[in-house]
């Protein structure tokens, strides 16, 4: 039995394991790959295309923060220090379009996350993802308490199907759901390898699916294959698979501007911008992400006034600043600052 010097020694060396850089693990970094030559080139009118494709002016674009993700900065970009902890975003955002109705584009958390992290958890696995989320944060508590009816939600887009993407999606049985064939098919294959079935949330949803079938559609600018979506131009699909094999973005236009949904094919600006890559394990197919990056770049370039939003970080629309896109944290949130803010 451990004595009080010999239990302070164990908690040291503990901490010292958990404080452990990542760069001295090298099998969990990564190199980065050729720069991919079959990304189509964006012809000069391609962003005055976008526009005269619109038929449904008005379009709007809300952005619900519905809980955080912790974890070490090197975990999700290169650029950042392992010794970091950074809380990222965890979003979902409502499309209002006129024609189509309310959209949703992945649905945050699950109304039953945690309140807070675990130590225990980022002691063994200083790596791991840990979701929080404030009581009413939730996206169906923000939608009500935003004067949005749930139960008008006409369509789900699932930029893939990790936990903080889908949390709420069994919550509104009524809206049709799309993801991509590539993300459906291989969960499914997953799930049979497994022996388990398809978990509840998608037996749920299977009855109202739509799966859209990138590899049959066209390019559209430096988008490989894109959908559109309603028929309006209002919201584009494009596959941006890597982190999951069919992750996939939405390029929503609105009046103020296109906006840019990269679902985790970006989980934070460095991964586009810098090309900064995450550790390993947040990626599935290193050669198709690192595409998926380039695609994002060459649709900033060649879109002006494109705003770019990362699956795990709004910085971009914070300093962009857009009054049409209103940014909500939750009641919870915002009450926490409230009370700072008093005498």
């Amino acid at each position: 039995m451990l004595n009080k010097y010999g239990f302070i020694v164990y908690l040291s060396l503990l901490s010292a394991c958990a404080q452990v850089p990542s760069s001295i693990i090298s099998s969990r970094l990564l190199a980065q790959p050729p720069t991919p030559k079959d990304i189509p080139s964006a012809s000069r009118t391609f962003a005055l295309e976008l526009i005269n494709r619109r038929q449904s002016p008005g379009v709007s674009l809300e952005v619900f923060v519905t809980g955080r993700v912790r974890t070490r900065g090197e975990v999700v970009s290169s650029l950042k220090s392992w010794h970091s902890k950074v809380a990222l975003d965890v979003p979902a955002f409502l499309i209002k379009n006129p024609k189509e109705g309310l959209i949703l584009f992945d649905t945050g958390l699950s109304s039953s996350t945690p309140r807070k992290a675990n130590l225990l958890i980022s002691l063994v696995d200083p790596a791991a993802l840990q979701y929080e989320a404030s009581a009413g944060q939730d996206l169906l508590s923000q939608l009500a308490e935003n004067g949005v009816n749930s139960n008008e939600i006409r369509w789900i887009l699932l930029s893939h199907l990790h936990e903080d993407h889908i949390g709420m999606v069994s919550a509104m049985p009524q809206a049709g759901v799309m993801v991509s064939r590539e993300e459906w098919d291989r969960w499914k294959e997953r799930w049979g390898q497994k022996g388990v079935g398809p978990p509840a949330w998608a037996q749920d949803i299977e009855r109202r699916l739509k799966l859209v079938d990138f590899d049959s559609k066209p390019a559209f600018g430096p988008m490989v294959h894109a959908e559109d979506a309603f028929g309006d131009g209002s919201v584009y699909l494009t596959d941006l698979p890597g982190h999951t094999p069919g992750n996939m973005g939405a390029l929503v236009a609105l009046d103020g501007g296109p906006v840019l949904l990269t679902g985790d094919a970006a989980m934070v600006v460095d991964n586009y911008l810098d090309l900064a890559l995450p550790l390993k394990p947040r990626i599935e197919d290193l050669s198709q992400y690192w595409r998926s990056l380039h695609i994002i770049r060459a649709l900033s370039d060649s879109i002006p006034r494109l705003v770019v939003v990362p699956g795990h970080d709004l910085i971009t629309l914070r300093i962009a600043q857009r009054p049409d896109i209103p940014i909500h944290e939750g009641k919870a949130r915002k009450g926490r600052s409230r009370r700072k803010k008093s005498p």
